[in-house]
Formats: C-alpha cells, sequence, structure tokens
C-alpha cells in the first residue's frame, strides 16, 4: 500500500510503503523555494537541484516519471529538475531541449543513469 501525506501548503511530505509482510519506508521530503531539495529514506538522503530560471513543464523528469509509474502527480515542483545526487554522491544530470512555442521536446539524463527520451505533441 503506498500512502501520501500533504503539509498544510498542499506540498508532498511524506511517501509511506507499507509491504503485505515487513515493515513500512517512509520518504520525507525536504523543500526551498517550491522545489523538493531533498528525500530522505532510512536515514539516506538524495539531493536534488533545479534550473531556476525554467518553469515545470511537462517533460519534467519528476513529471514523466510520476505519470509513468502511477498516472497521477503527487508531486509538483516549481522549476525543472536540474540534477539528482545519490545518497553515495553519484549524480544524475538533466537536460532539456525546446520547440519554437517552448514545449520541451526532449530529455537527456547523464552521469549516473543514462537515458534519452524525445516527446512529440498531438494537438487537436
Amino acid at each position: 500500500t503506498d500512502s501520501y501525506v500533504y503539509a498544510g501548503d498542499g506540498k508532498l511530505s511524506m511517501f509511506i510503503t507499507t509491504p503485505v509482510v515487513g515493515a513500512a519506508d517512509t520518504t520525507r521530503f525536504l523543500y526551498n523555494d517550491g522545489n523538493a531539495t531533498a528525500t530522505s529514506i532510512g536515514g539516506e538522503t538524495t539531493l536534488y537541484d533545479y534550473y531556476t530560471d525554467k518553469t515545470y513543464l511537462d517533460g519534467d523528469f519528476f513529471k514523466l516519471s510520476q505519470m509513468i509509474n502511477t498516472g497521477a502527480l503527487a508531486l509538483v515542483n516549481r522549476n525543472l529538475l536540474k540534477s539528482i545526487t545519490s545518497p553515495e554522491g553519484a549524480i544524475s544530470n538533466f537536460t532539456y531541449q525546446y520547440d519554437n512555442v517552448g514545449r520541451i521536446t526532449r530529455l537527456v539524463i547523464s552521469g549516473m543513469t543514462t537515458a534519452n527520451y524525445t516527446y512529440t505533441y498531438d494537438c487537436k
């Protein structure tokens, strides 16, 4: 079972996963200026950095991964994700390319993880 706990400001503060057997895992979220800047689970902290000059849009890594994994947005940031630093210090970097109307058309992940995502839009 997955449970989402929100703070009074509407931001996700905890994500709790409870398995059928065993103890629950609780992920705690820390924020700065509208962005989740750190998550902590079991004493290990993951850090997040953002492009403060770029607004959170369709195509952002967090938005993409949430829609693929759960079909809904539990975590909404103010800006686009720039990098993730794992508890071990490994870094994944995120770069974005845009079309002429400002939509993200490509996400490139490099570093600890590598991947390329290309987006197309069909507006009717």
